[in-house]
């Protein structure tokens, strides 16, 4: 049996972004903010494999975590609604998109990344707004809302607001990058704290079993609080080196 919601949410979290990667020429041609050569591969091309192996550590990580004894069972495996462990499953992804950059671009691979984020963003987005194509979009009980498949309850659709979130992130980051030379570094840390940020706050809207957070909330609060780690050390970083310079420029006659 053929899961339509979730086949149409995954060809729409990839067409999207891929059309918005070479409409703004991320593909195709050389980018303002790579500083790298162009590659003739599209986005499709780039995020392929690595979405398709995050995916599947994801699901394996779930299995290991929640069902050991499903890992030797391909049936179990591909039920892929079960659950995957989202944080796994998006470093394994850009673990591999890095490790193809590497080779290629050498030193400039993080700016390459950087140069991806957007549209990778938007892919994610997409994929939380279209939870309409799925089960229905779940919430807490709200006047103004979707009533979920199967529910007569109206609900505040939290998937489609952390999807606009992501979204409207994405977007921030594009233009910081292209407009303000944001740098690469930063433009990645700043992208993982507005996924981590979006899925904490929609954890909590999020319906789920017990009173306690979920394993996947508390991945996303320590994310978060890497993420904003590392935006901070990158900001002091970045403030040292400007005073430093500005402090050793020769005083003119």
């Amino acid at each position: 049996m053929i899961d339509f919601g979730l086949l149409t949410s995954m060809i729409l979290a990839v067409g999207v972004p891929s059309l918005f990667a070479n409409r703004m020429g991320l593909g195709n041609r050389p980018e303002p903010i790579a500083g790298v050569e162009a590659r003739s591969d599209s986005f499709l091309d780039l995020a392929l494999l690595p979405a398709l192996m995050g995916v599947i550590v994801g699901r394996l990580t779930t299995l290991a975590i929640d069902d050991p004894g499903s890992l030797g069972s391909i049936p179990d495996m591909l039920i892929i609604r079960s659950g995957v462990e989202f944080w796994p499953g998006l470093a394994t992804a850009t673990a591999i998109v890095a490790f193809g950059a590497r080779r290629r671009f050498g030193s400039d691979a993080a700016i390459y990344l950087a140069t991806i984020l957007p549209p990778a963003m938007i892919g994610y987005g997409i994929f939380e707004a279209c939870c309409i194509f799925r089960d229905g979009c779940f919430g807490p009980q709200s006047r103004v809302g979707l009533a979920p498949k199967g529910l007569t309850t109206t609900m505040f659709p939290v998937g489609i607001a952390m999807g606009v979130a992501v979204l409207a992130s994405a977007w921030l980051i594009f233009l910081l990058s292209t407009r303000r030379s944001l740098q690469a570094p930063l433009s990645m840390s700043i992208g993982l704290f507005a996924i981590a940020l979006v899925r904490t706050a929609g954890s909590y809207g999020l319906p789920h079993i017990g009173s306690g957070i979920t394993r996947q909330h508390q991945t996303s609060l320590v994310v978060l609080a890497l993420a904003v780690v590392s935006i901070g050390a990158q900001v002091l970083f970045s403030w040292r080196r400007s005073a430093r310079v500005r402090h050793q420029d020769p005083i003119p006659n």
